[in-house]
């Protein structure tokens, strides 16, 4: 409901019971009004805007979620593992987006493969592959 389609609020008497004072008093109502409406629109408006992909900024759990496409229950876990930070804003846990990109920047890498060659050196050296043989 915007704030034009409202009635008026009803005046209070002032002690002077002046027309003046009655069109004062429906006049802050109705700015009161209306400002809560714009920051109610402003705060809607806030919490609708996609985050953004990296920098400073700590978001919610579920914001941080839906920027990395996993579940919130995964963020928690990687911050109880210390992976990435858990700071809190009131009662709201939240994540510094640079570190989320940072860690998964550092997950992503592919896992060195072992040296076949080293490996195989050591098992002619250490005579296993003759016992495995039979011989």
């Amino acid at each position: 409901m915007h704030f034009r389609d409202k009635p008026a609020p009803e005046p209070r008497a002032y002690p002077e019971g002046t027309l003046e004072g009655c069109l004062r008093e429906m006049l802050r109502e109705m700015l009161r009004e209306m400002l809560r409406e714009v920051v109610r629109e402003e705060i809607a408006a806030h919490r609708a805007e996609p985050a953004p992909e990296g920098g400073g900024e700590y978001v919610p759990v579920h914001v941080a979620a839906g920027v990395v496409g996993v579940d919130p229950a995964t963020i928690r876990r990687w911050q109880k593992s210390g992976a990435i930070g858990r700071y809190k804003a009131g009662r709201e846990n939240r994540v510094k987006l640079s570190e989320l990109h940072a860690y998964l920047a550092r997950d992503a890498r592919p896992d060195e493969s072992p040296d076949v060659d080293a490996l195989a050196r050591r098992i002619l050296a250490d005579g296993r592959l003759d016992r495995r043989r039979g011989g």
